[in-house]
């Protein structure tokens, strides 16, 4: 059976790579990968740095590797000659991987039910560009995670689903090491229930719009106050601190990025803000969190960067 053509619409991101090298394993071929124009060119820079020493995760890596042509586009919703693009790609099917703008519906009319796209979170329920911070904040994140196939429709991330497969959150609350579970279920999903689903063997169910919810969660979601808990604090400088230094609600510019222990009940003081450490009262404890530091930046790279190398042989047959 003859495999499909498919143009990638997506960001420099393992997952992306992830489904690409899963697309290829499947028999199919690969039209293009399409980056937005408003790519920021430091995701891209990062991407090509993977591809130094984890290539499977690598969307310029898997690119270079098998001659597959990058372009940085317009928003489609803006292109006009988007159509006479997509026809000269050859492509019958589209796969969206982290692309964040919408999919015009002349182009879902195109491939006529073969636009699909991979969303990390359960739907209907986390709908949006930010599945995982909202989880964060909703404290859902090691029990709903997971990697979500649908059908790209009209609204923004409504689409019938084909398949959902869960994600198994890291114990030491590491977002890297989820991306790349993340990754590898959608691998997974990709050779086999988008193949059915192209196919003819498996039929998309409709979401139940009775739960949906749509979640945008910016920088203010995450930050903290006085009003909460210790352990809520804890759990979201263990996971998305590592990520994105949080600020603290009446701090200013001070952020931090990581929680280091409970000192005392709240003490009824200000906060007292040191070179390594801000000492401030929550709801139930005063608690002594790590202060981002000028050299923290470079530091974390280090520290991914043996992360990364040190699951790099566990990820090669990923």
């Amino acid at each position: 059976m003859a495999g499909h053509r498919a143009l990638f619409l997506a960001a420099p991101h393992p997952v992306a790579a992830a489904v690409m090298r899963g697309w290829l394993v499947a028999g199919n071929e690969i039209a293009g990968v399409w980056y937005p124009d408003q790519q920021r060119k430091g995701l891209e820079k990062s991407d090509r740095r993977l591809g130094l020493f984890a290539p499977q995760w690598s969307v310029s890596a898997v690119s270079g590797k098998h001659l597959i042509p990058i372009a940085l586009v317009p928003r489609l919703a803006g292109w006009k000659d988007r159509m006479e693009a997509i026809r000269q790609s050859g492509a019958d099917v589209l796969i969206s991987v982290y692309y964040m703008n919408i999919v015009p519906e002349d182009v879902i009319d195109h491939f006529k039910g073969r636009c699909v796209n991979f969303h990390p979170a359960p739907l209907p329920q986390y709908r949006g560009p930010s599945p995982i911070e909202a989880m964060i904040v909703d404290r859902k994140l090691s029990g709903l995670s997971c990697m979500t196939l649908h059908v790209i429709e009209k609204g923004i991330d409504t689409g019938a689903i084909i398949a959902s497969a869960p994600v198994t959150f890291p114990l030491d609350g590491s977002l890297a090491r989820h991306v790349l579970e993340l990754g590898k279920a959608a691998r997974i999903l990709t050779e086999t229930k988008l193949q059915d689903y192209l196919e003819g063997r498996l039929s998309p169910e409709p979401q139940d719009e009775s739960m949906a919810s749509y979640v945008r969660v910016g920088q203010s979601d995450l930050a903290l106050s006085a009003t909460m808990a210790s352990d809520e604090a804890e759990l979201r400088l263990k996971t998305y601190g590592r990520k994105k230094y949080l600020h603290v609600s009446g701090l200013g510019k001070t952020r931090v990025c990581g929680f280091d222990r409970k000192l005392s009940a709240p003490a009824g003081e200000p906060p007292r803000i040191g070179l390594l450490s801000v000492d401030v009262d929550l709801a139930d404890a005063r608690v002594r969190l790590k202060r981002r530091r000028p050299w923290t930046k470079h530091v974390r790279a280090i520290a991914d960067y043996m992360m990364k190398v040190s699951v790099k042989d566990r990820t090669d047959k990923a």
